[in-house]
């Protein structure tokens, strides 16, 4: 999420710490309320939450190793032919 941007419309735990979810619309909190989430539900939604950054930040990491590999593969590939533009 960039920063101060407003989170995705979608159910929320009441912000006033209400045992209610609240629906929020993009913009601003609604009127539309209904039973909140189980401990077990908001215990799962942030393990959820870990996976995806760390599955995110795993396919990063893969991506930034795949150019690295690259570039020197590269630079190994111009290496061989200037030594053998210079020998011949």
């Amino acid at each position: 999420m960039k920063k101060n941007a407003l989170p995705t419309p979608g159910w929320y735990p009441a912000p006033d710490g209400a045992p209610l979810s609240v629906y929020w619309d993009g913009t601003q909190w609604t009127d539309q309320t209904r039973p909140g989430p189980s401990l077990a539900q908001l215990h799962y939604e942030r393990l959820a939450a870990i996976h995806r950054t760390r599955a995110a930040s795993h396919r990063q990491a893969a991506q930034a190793y795949a150019a690295l590999s690259l570039m020197i593969a590269v630079i190994v590939l111009v290496m061989v032919v200037v030594a053998s533009n210079r020998s011949g």
